[in-house]
């Protein structure tokens, strides 16, 4: 994987190149595609890079999600009612992880052999390697090695750790959903009831575990959010300005709808994991927690101090994602693809 982000970072400084060509402004659906491809080309090397200086909180979420498994494996009532809560949310994220990877490979290999046809076979990524000769007779297996390569390890790094987020998201949302579950079960218990405290303290350890994964995926997020929306909002942008007013093609419009569903994606999991820590705090403030004794209140009170604050994932620090998020991307996308109408033509 080493030899990998090398190419994508050769066919990045490739398509920075064809940005110095005039030849390259004349035709508006190359110029759409290769500034296209430079930010597929910049959101996969983000996510590569912060993927490798976050390696160890990774690892920490990976423990979690493997002694939660492990711990599903008691026979008691508690580990029913996770198990319960897991399996419902794994279901919902896998399905996810099925849909977009299926729609990511088929318009992948689309757009691939589209723009291999509009290129007569020699550069599909829309640009030409500096010292490579035309006439030369390595120049087109070269460039369509290269940048098959290239194309493949944009694709994988591009969507693969969307496939991670969503399925940590699943193992979040399960014990979220769990949590809430069993504060619910609490309320309905004898507040007397000598094992209460033992419950009590169960559901704290979980939620501070719960907290502490959700706060190293939030750090990890929190500027390469940032990226993701910036680079699919240009992405959006000029597929809608090619599809709209360019060039209306089965490859193109797929492609549009693939990046919409990305950005749809980040957002929609942040709005998951809002709604469900808004979730314990909601079942926290029906819960009779004056009945308790005293020791008892302290623990509820502690529990109910930490879930206070929403928690979702941050664009560094400007704003929280959630499905609205999506929608002002959406909206200001369409408004500047026909801002750049305007002011092209």
């Amino acid at each position: 994987m080493c030899l990998n982000p090398v190419l994508v970072l050769f066919s990045g400084m490739c398509l920075l190149n064809e940005l110095t060509k005039s030849d390259t402004y004349i035709d508006h659906t190359k110029l759409s595609f290769v500034i296209i491809y430079i930010g597929g080309v910049y959101q996969s090397m983000a996510k590569y890079f912060v993927s490798l200086k976050n390696y160890k909180k990774f690892q920490e979420i990976l423990i979690f999600m493997e002694d939660l498994r492990e711990s599903l494996k008691e026979r008691d009532n508690l580990s029913y009612i996770r198990c319960q809560n897991l399996e419902k949310s794994l279901k919902f994220s896998v399905f996810f992880v099925r849909t977009f990877f299926t729609s990511s490979v088929i318009i992948g290999i689309m757009l691939f052999l589209y723009h291999c046809y509009l290129r007569n076979f020699s550069s599909p990524l829309m640009y030409n390697i500096p010292f490579l000769h035309e006439k030369s007779l390595l120049y087109r297996p070269t460039h369509l090695v290269i940048q098959f390569i290239s194309f493949l390890t944009i694709v994988t790094v591009g969507i693969g750790l969307d496939f991670v987020l969503v399925i940590i998201v699943g193992y979040l949302d399960g014990e979220l959903m769990s949590i809430a579950s069993l504060i619910t079960e609490l309320n309905r218990s004898s507040k007397t009831n000598p094992e209460v405290t033992k419950f009590l303290k169960r559901i704290q350890s979980l939620h501070v575990r719960v907290l502490n994964v959700l706060t190293n995926l939030r750090e990890i997020y929190w500027h390469l959010s940032v990226h993701i929306i910036l680079s699919n909002f240009i992405f959006i942008c000029l597929n809608l300005y090619v599809v709209r007013f360019l060039v209306l093609s089965a490859p193109t419009v797929l492609t549009f709808f693939n990046g919409c569903f990305q950005l749809f994606i980040l957002s929609y999991i942040s709005q998951i994991l809002l709604d469900k820590t808004e979730q314990v705090a909601y079942s926290l403030y029906q819960t009779t927690w004056y009945e308790m004794d005293i020791k008892n209140q302290k623990i509820f009170l502690q529990i109910l101090q930490a879930s206070q604050i929403q928690r979702g994932i941050e664009a560094g620090g400007l704003t929280i994602i959630s499905i609205n998020t999506f929608v002002q991307v959406l909206k200001s996308a369409i408004t500047y693809a026909a801002f750049l109408y305007t002011l092209i033509n």
